[in-house]
């Protein structure tokens, strides 16, 4: 599993290549995770000034991963990619994997 996960984070901009579901899925939630831990350690230490400026940089930086990994799922099903942008869809696509 992790090494999908750093498999996926090494091909992150290598839009051209399909990402299957099973890798898409463990990707968004080991992200979602440690995003969530990271929130959780700057939140109980209250440092609001690198607080607000870390997280907006890690929010960006995360975002767009999302964005990058959910093109790469549509390219494995065929579809454009302009699909990521509607909420719940990648739920009921079939794909491979």
């Amino acid at each position: 599993m992790l090494k999908e996960y750093l498999t996926t984070w090494r091909l992150i901009f290598a839009i051209g290549q399909p990402l299957c579901k099973k890798s898409f899925w463990i990707f968004i939630g080991i992200t979602y995770s440690i995003n969530l831990i990271i929130v959780l350690i700057f939140s109980f230490f209250d440092t609001e000034a690198l607080y607000d400026d870390y997280l907006y940089y890690l929010g960006c930086i995360f975002m767009l991963s999302y964005i990058l990994a959910g093109m790469r799922r549509m390219r494995d099903i065929n579809k454009p990619c302009v699909y990521i942008f509607i909420p719940f869809y990648n739920f009921f696509v079939p794909g491979n994997g």
